[in-house]
């Protein structure tokens, strides 16, 4: 069975109603946990009369990793539970993905964490298959140089391995993460030093270590990526320092087993894909 959980800030009724219904059209989904980070509340949740549902309210915005936190906790020791997907509202996809995730783990027991092939709503991809980055990678993006480093962006998201059916990838982006819950009695969960942007690249990373993370190419969700840190000053500070503590635990220049992952990581993809 598979358990969901999704942050909530500011969100609205219809949001939550609309991912809710599209979910519980899958049988294997056993429980959907709401963190509500928002200050008040937008709508009652009495009104989502289903035993399946938690909703917590948090009364301040703890963030996206300590948020998702409470709900990792709680299914952690519940033993119906065998995969659990961290989702942002924004994603849109369809129920039937569920079956398709749970049966790619069910056959490859090595994968801990997966992501589908998430798209831009015109279908367009957001490359979101990425190498553990070094700072050098965060400041080219940062500073939108990426058209002077063709070559560097284009290795950092693998680029070359585009066409192939499943991606091998240390970096799972927080917008969709579809893990194996019992990785997560080593792995442990979100480092809540993080409080948004950074907090995905170091969870991940540990899963990576663990067992194997993976972009499913063929199995495709639409999300609404809003680049908040493009659009807000305060939103800006928030990823630059998050990301900068990321490499502040692993390494600022010298991370000699990121280059280890990356490498292990590169040397999958170079081989035949996953049946």
């Amino acid at each position: 069975m598979i358990s969901i959980s999704v942050v909530l800030f500011n969100n609205s009724k219809l949001e939550v109603e609309t991912f809710i219904n599209e979910a519980f059209k899958n049988k294997k989904i056993k429980q959907i946990i709401f963190i509500d980070n928002s200050k008040t509340r937008s709508f009652e949740y009495d009104s989502f009369a289903n035993k399946k549902l938690v909703f917590i309210k948090t009364r301040s915005n703890l963030g996206y990793g300590k948020g998702h936190n409470l709900a990792l906790k709680k299914i952690l020791f519940n033993e119906d539970i065998k995969y659990h997907l961290i989702a942002n509202l924004d994603i849109v996809f369809d129920y039937k993905i569920f079956d398709r995730l749970a049966n790619f783990m069910d056959s490859n027991p090595e994968f801990g964490l997966i992501s589908p092939h998430i798209c831009n709503t015109d279908g367009s991809s957001q490359k979101l298959t990425k190498l553990l980055p070094t700072i050098f990678d965060f400041a080219r993006r940062l500073f939108r140089l990426d058209v002077f480093f063709r070559s560097a962006d284009s290795r950092y998201v693998l680029e070359r391995f585009a066409e192939k059916d499943v991606i091998f990838t240390p970096f799972i982006s927080g917008c969709f993460m579809f893990l194996r819950k019992e990785y997560l009695t080593d792995v442990g969960t979100f480092d809540e030093k993080f409080f948004m942007y950074g907090e995905d690249i170091d969870f991940s990373r540990r899963f990576s270590e663990r067992g194997i993370n993976a972009y499913i190419t063929d199995i495709e969700v639409k999300h609404t990526y809003g680049k908040a840190y493009t659009k807000s000053i305060k939103m800006l500070f928030i990823q630059t320092y998050n990301i900068l503590r990321y490499f502040c635990k692993w390494g600022i220049f010298v991370d000699k087993n990121r280059k280890k992952i990356n490498k292990k990581y590169m040397t999958m993809n170079e081989k035949e894909s996953v049946e």
